[in-house]
């Protein structure tokens, strides 16, 4: 019912559009696809040492973002100082801070 106030609703891939559209029934049509995807064509991909690589050993997280201050990835980076050993984060985007 909430969704009958909005005249748009995102959807970040076909297959999230197609959930949607069984949820809404009548207000499928308002369903749009906004892609949101990381475009790797053209772009230097740093290659990290074997220290950063996945493993059994430890839980890897990945934040895929803009690396702009509005995207916080420091309250991620202090949340995982909080967590201690075991875990690692990568982080993936473009942005004014990367």
């Amino acid at each position: 019912m909430i969704y009958s106030l909005y005249d748009r609703v995102i959807a970040i891939t076909p297959a999230v559009k197609n959930i949607l559209d069984k949820w809404l029934g009548a207000y499928s049509q308002r369903v749009v696809v906004i892609s949101n995807g990381v475009k790797l064509s053209g772009e230097n991909i740093e290659e990290e040492g074997q220290s950063n690589a996945l493993s059994d050993t430890h839980t890897s997280l990945l934040m895929v973002a803009r690396l702009d201050a509005p995207k916080r990835q420091d309250i991620v980076i202090k949340a995982l100082s909080k967590l201690g050993p075991g875990f690692k984060l990568f982080l993936a985007g473009t942005g004014k801070q990367g």
